[in-house]
Formats: C-alpha cells, structure tokens, sequence
C-alpha cells in the first residue's frame, strides 16, 4: 500500500494505492495523525486506487474519522470505487459515518465548512 499527499485550495488529499488490509493499514492512521500534528483539521480520502479494504482497514479509516471529529474537523472520502462501497455497507458504514460520498474533487473540497490550515 502507498499512501500519496497532495493539496487541494489548502485540503490535504491522502490517496490511498493498493490494498487497505491488515497491519499495513497503520500506516493511513500515521499519515492523518502526521497531518492533525502540523494543524490540519480538514482531510480528504481518495480511494479510487484502493483495490480492497479489509475490517483493519475499515477500522482504521473509522478511528481516523473519529480522531479528525475529536480535533473539530470533517473527513470525508471521495472516489470510492464499488467493490468499496459495498463493503463499507454491509459493515454499516456507508449511510451511518461516510455520507455523503464524492466523486468530483472540486465538489468534496467546496463541501468543507471552514478551509484548511492552508486557506482558500
């Protein structure tokens, strides 16, 4: 799994490439973390490159959620592919923590509240 960083109008984007499963999956956890440490409050997920996500991987991208929520921000994911989202529903996840899901860019940034610690 490869974990990429990119900004977009100040949002952090951490793309995710490859499989989302088991031990590996602490290292998305280190990347969020590294991210609220420098202030950041707002993050994006990007799992158009994400090939499967196991329960440690689920896991992990619910505690990341919750630990942007105890700081006051949002995470959100964008281009999650099928295979997914449907494992996201049949956990519970979908409806109840990741919605809505985005599948434009511009759209999930413009959806954050407040900017990022780099503005707009």
């Amino acid at each position: 799994m490869r974990i990429g960083r990119r900004y977009h109008l100040g949002i952090p984007i951490l793309s995710v490439e490859g499989k989302l499963i088991g031990d590996e999956s602490k290292r998305l956890w280190e990347a969020v973390t590294e991210l609220i440490a420098v202030g950041e409050r707002n993050i994006i997920l990007d799992l158009s490159r994400t090939t499967w996500i196991d329960s440690a991987g689920i896991g992990v991208v619910v505690d990341c959620y919750k630990e942007v929520i105890r700081v006051g921000g949002e995470l959100k994911l964008l281009h999650v592919l099928p295979r997914i989202k449907r494992v996201l529903d049949t956990m519970g996840f979908l409806k109840e923590v990741f919605t809505p899901l985005y599948d434009d860019e511009s759209e999930v940034v413009a959806s954050f509240n407040k900017p990022g610690r780099g503005g707009v």
